[in-house]
């Protein structure tokens, strides 16, 4: 859906006041349709489709922290090492590759990040027998990366939902002062609108000419 940001300075709409003339500011933008609107309502697994859990970081780290567990389990009941050991060996690939490709990609721009210390730090611990400490480290690391990534799509989903609650069209004045609805893809910084009470504003812009108040 095609818009234009809403960021207009002193636009008061309260019920009673005349239309007002907007005059529009801003650039026009294009935004796709918000998340989730695609998807059928009550649809079973939602949260993993296309919630959190659709995301990569946080679906590595429920891998990572399962196989930790799997291992942890495996371990204290008295299990051939072997099998403990590749238990957590997985937990290493499942939850450390990502960051681990990031600190390679930092080490060739000639960086040192945290995400590369990290994996030298599990690494470490694992090639001096303490694998259980490097794939709690593993395991903490990849929940932080998941736990940031959801707050991120959270913040994101809410900005684009209230972006979208722009208005499709806009009644815009021509030269002769006629009224004409336009999409508010079609507007032009310059172009005045005219936005009545209880109407979204369509544009960013200010004042061409203030609502009389009654």
């Amino acid at each position: 859906m095609a818009f234009a940001a809403v960021d207009v300075v002193g636009v008061e709409q309260a019920l009673g006041q005349q239309a007002a003339h907007v005059l529009v500011g801003g650039a026009v933008v294009d935004e796709g349709p918000a998340p989730g609107a695609d998807a059928a309502p009550g649809r079973p697994w939602g949260w993993w489709h296309s919630g959190a859990g659709s995301l990569p970081e946080v679906r590595w780290a429920i891998a990572a922290t399962l196989l930790f567990a799997a291992g942890g389990i495996c371990q204290l009941a008295g299990a051939p090492s072997r099998l403990w050991w590749a238990l957590y060996l997985t937990c290493y690939a499942a939850g450390g590759w990502e960051p681990g490709l990031a600190g390679l990609r930092a080490l060739r721009e000639r960086t040192l990040d945290v995400d590369l210390l990290m994996v030298a730090a599990a690494i470490g611990a694992a090639a001096i027998g303490q694998v259980f400490d490097g794939a709690l480290l593993i395991v903490i690391f990849a929940t932080s990366g998941a736990l940031e990534a959801v707050a991120t799509k959270r913040t994101a989903d809410s900005v684009r939902t209230l972006l979208n609650l722009a208005p499709d069209t806009a009644n815009r004045l021509d030269p002769a002062g006629r009224e004409e609805v336009v999409e508010t893809a079609d507007l032009a910084v310059g172009d005045v609108i005219v936005v009545r009470p209880g109407e979204r504003i369509g544009a960013d812009g200010g004042w061409a000419a203030r609502p009389a108040r009654r």
